[in-house]
């Protein structure tokens, strides 16, 4: 597994994050592309689901992901590529760090 080189330049992750971001067991969830036209009927959730059993079928410790938290600063949906906080929540993820208000780092541990 290679690093998202971006995670390891972004304050926002590094200042949040305790788990080592070029670990094999760490995997993160940056974005999403959901088109269009395609958008409001749960895909991104079944993408957050695909991502979370794969990595935890290849071993995976912990899943990391940085949404935006849209009840804090309005969003337009073409920014919430990075997921939303409720979305995770919603799929078990704990909110680890608020780097920012409307920013949030969160966490699912998959084994110890």
């Amino acid at each position: 597994m290679s690093v998202q080189a971006r995670l390891l330049r972004t304050r926002d992750v590094t200042t949040a994050t305790e788990e080592p971001l070029d670990a094999d067991d760490v995997w993160a969830v940056s974005c999403f592309v959901v088109r269009k036209a395609h958008r409001g009927q749960g895909l991104m959730k079944e993408l957050l689901h695909a991502a979370v059993s794969t990595a935890r079928e290849a071993g995976a410790r912990i899943v990391e992901a940085y949404p935006l938290d849209p009840t804090v600063a309005k969003r337009s949906a073409n920014q919430l590529y990075r997921g939303t906080v409720s979305m995770f929540e919603e799929a078990g993820f704990d909110v680890v760090d608020r780097p920012k208000p409307d920013r949030a780092l969160v966490s699912l541990t998959l084994r110890d």
